[in-house]
């Protein structure tokens, strides 16, 4: 019988002193002397064995760790809150700074820019060669992605051009939404805090306007007269005659506009010979942009054209603006000049 209890008591001290292990010692200790940093991924629905078992195949927790980091998981009640994604720790790190990763989601946080002027194919394609981004899109007509997020209608200038930060595997609709949203946002508190008199009617046309503003310059301090000189001629019936807009609507752009494209009908873009605004934005156009359509100079200037360095002439009268052109065509060695999509 002392024998049984003496066993007993044994047993009683060899469980007490593994639960305090597990409880107190192991979560503390780091895994490795080693401080260098490791890449670990953890799929969508992977169990705790997995995780566990991929670990040790890693070498980042030896074959007898695996029974303290499963009581160390099942004391703590942690089997269901660990989330997948990629992560990057040192392999010096202790199991429960390493679980509380796990816990948290302190995942790789990966970047996607949209730049101001990318047109919406543009967009679109840099997100399906995006290695981060798990692409649902893909194939699909412009259509059928925005019937995807619920709307109808051109995509083009509804996403607002950022970087956003996502974890791996985010869906390239889940990017859409949340560019989208930005946009209606962004749009929204600039079109409440627009100029009165202005010819704009309303936050789309802003859009268009901010979205020909976006390819005719790079230089903020032109925004607003370019604005200006557009709103001034649609105040006037005068055609906006903006070349990136001829650039749009043609189906095989070459690098150079020429003759017959400036005097075509059939493209719906051409504001040479169509009056008032395109039918649609031409880009994804930025804040500045967008501020400079419901904000025009008070400025009289009518016409501008390029300098060739970025910046552009701009001129009250024709006869002033056919000097500058004039001067700006002795530049250029053709009367067809070439212009960036």
């Amino acid at each position: 019988m002392a024998r049984l209890k003496y066993l007993g008591i044994t047993l009683f001290l060899l469980l007490l002193l593994a639960f305090s292990y597990v409880a107190i010692l192991f979560p503390s200790k780091p895994l490795n002397a080693n401080a260098s940093w490791v890449y670990f991924q953890i799929m969508e629905g992977s169990s705790v064995r997995t995780i566990i078992t991929a670990l040790e195949d890693r070498n980042i927790i030896r074959a007898y760790e695996v029974p303290f980091f499963y009581g160390y998981i099942k004391l703590k009640g942690l089997h269901k809150g660990i989330q997948a994604g990629e992560y990057v720790f040192p392999l010096n790190i202790t199991p429960a700074e390493l679980l509380n990763k796990f816990i948290k989601g302190d995942v790789i946080i990966h970047s996607f820019t949209v730049t101001e002027g990318m047109t919406f194919a543009q967009m679109l394609r840099a997100m399906q060669f995006h290695p981060a981004i798990k692409k649902t899109l893909w194939g699909k007509t412009h259509d059928e992605i925005m019937q995807q997020l619920g709307e109808s209608g051109t995509p083009e200038g509804l996403f607002f051009p950022d970087t956003y930060y996502f974890k791996a595997k985010t869906t390239d609709k889940t990017l859409l939404m949340r560019a989208r949203k930005t946009m209606n946002d962004k749009l929204a508190k600039a079109w409440q805090n627009r100029d009165i008199n202005i010819v704009i009617k309303s936050p789309y046309e802003a859009l268009i306007l901010a979205s020909i503003i976006e390819k005719e310059t790079g230089s903020d301090a032109e925004r607003e007269r370019i604005s200006g000189v557009f709103q001034r001629r649609m105040l006037k019936n005068m055609r906006l005659q903006a070349d990136p807009t001829v650039v749009y609507g043609l189906e095989n752009y070459t690098g150079r506009i020429t003759k017959e494209n400036l005097q075509s009908a059939d493209n719906p873009y051409n504001t040479y010979r169509h009056a008032g605004l395109p039918p649609g934005p031409i880009a994804l156009p930025g804040i500045k942009s967008i501020e400079a359509a419901l904000h025009p100079d008070k400025s009289e200037a009518l016409y501008f054209v390029a300098r060739g360095d970025g910046t552009h002439v701009f001129s009250n009268t024709l006869p002033e603006h056919n000097q500058a052109v004039a001067q700006y065509m002795s530049r250029m060695s053709t009367n067809e000049y070439k212009r960036e999509p």
